[in-house]
């Protein structure tokens, strides 16, 4: 099958550009010819690994505002019929909009959401293509089963609605198979995601703020990086907090998880929140705020860790003190965990999209 992944900028450092490569390679190892067709190409310095393994069209050579989309359409069209695609993957519910035009309907269309309905990032034109992909495209796929009911509600859907997870990344995978005991770890709480507005790490200082004096034995790692960084410095500082380390931007992030307990969030909004579902890999104590969408279908309360209401900061200091002062109830929820990691194992997301394709095809 020859399965065309149509994207924004793929050679970003991001958890869309991760999950979009990551499942192209699950497709390529399932047989299947995979091309990636990207609307600009930024040039950074930095770029995951597995970029240089595919063949990939920029119909840009440089960032250009979606606006000028229709620029390329020719371009676009050029290639799909070098390609000839069975199925083309549109990596953003945006890019329906500007591209259908362009788009033969022999090739099926499936339109694969990032962010839950609720996120526009004040564009409204997302919202007017989420609206087109619900009524014409073959199929739209989201990540939670809370976003697939807002779909359903808020649209007139004659295409299919379908959830199914991302992958996790396959070095997290394969070095999961490699976890310690409790004992074995550092007492360490860790934290992965960019410093930006909607990770709401500013808020998990002011939390550990109320924790680290009492705890002067544990620490905070936070792994990421972004525009916010200075005002988390700033905060840190500020507050006199000792035990709070922010690692940065790294390209294997599978040695935080290996030798922490607890995995902390504090998103405002996500749309699937990866690193939830990595932790459950490795065997970690969860907690999160109820942000929309997707750690209460991640985390079972008071099973594998806790979901706290969100801006409730008295409960999730409460609770997460509960888990540091207790190893057996990190014990259990360790292993409650690794039994949910089986929901997101390659095998099961693999064939969630193979029996898509079959329904559609």
């Amino acid at each position: 099958m020859k399965i065309l992944f149509l994207t924004g900028c793929i050679n970003r450092i991001g958890g869309i550009e991760r999950a979009t490569l990551d499942l192209a390679n699950i497709f390529r190892k399932n047989g299947d010819d995979v091309f990636i067709v990207s609307y600009f190409k930024d040039k950074q310095e930095k770029e995951f690994d597995i970029l240089s393994e595919f063949d990939i069209c920029y119909l840009n050579e440089q960032p250009v505002s979606i606006r000028y989309a229709f620029q390329k359409g020719n371009l676009l069209k050029k290639q799909l019929r070098a390609i000839n695609p069975d199925i083309v993957i549109y990596v953003d519910s945006l890019l329906y909009f500007f591209f259908r035009p362009y788009i033969s309907k022999k090739y099926k269309q499936i339109v694969w959401e990032h962010f839950n309905y609720t996120v526009t990032f004040g564009k409204r034109l997302r919202t007017l293509s989420r609206k087109l992909a619900a009524r014409f495209a073959d199929a739209c796929v989201v990540l939670t089963k809370a976003d697939a009911d807002l779909w359903q509600k808020r649209n007139h859907c004659r295409s299919k609605i379908i959830v199914v997870p991302n992958p996790i990344r396959e070095d997290v995978l394969n070095n999961s198979n490699l976890i310690k005991s409790l004992e074995e770890r550092k007492k360490q709480i860790l934290c992965v995601g960019r410093l930006e507005f909607q990770k709401n790490i500013s808020e998990l200082i002011d939390i550990w703020a109320e924790i680290e004096k009492d705890f002067s034995d544990w620490k905070l790692v936070i792994v990421g990086d972004g525009s916010e960084r200075p005002l988390i410095e700033d905060k840190i500082r500020n507050c006199g907090l000792k035990n709070v380390e922010l690692v940065g931007q790294v390209s294997d992030v599978t040695p935080f998880y290996a030798e922490s307990q607890i995995l902390v969030m504090t998103s405002r909004f996500e749309g699937l929140p990866l690193a939830l579902i990595e932790g459950l890999f490795f065997g970690l104590s969860e907690i999160s705020y109820n942000c929309p969408m997707g750690p209460n279908e991640i985390i079972i309360n008071k099973e594998n860790g806790y979901v706290i209401e969100y801006e409730d900061r008295k409960s999730f200091v409460a609770g997460l003190k509960r888990l540091m002062q207790d190893q057996n109830l990190r014990e259990i929820f360790s292993q409650k965990s690794l039994e949910l990691s089986s929901k997101y194992t390659h095998q099961v997301v693999i064939q969630d999209w193979v029996r898509l394709f079959k329904e559609i095809l």
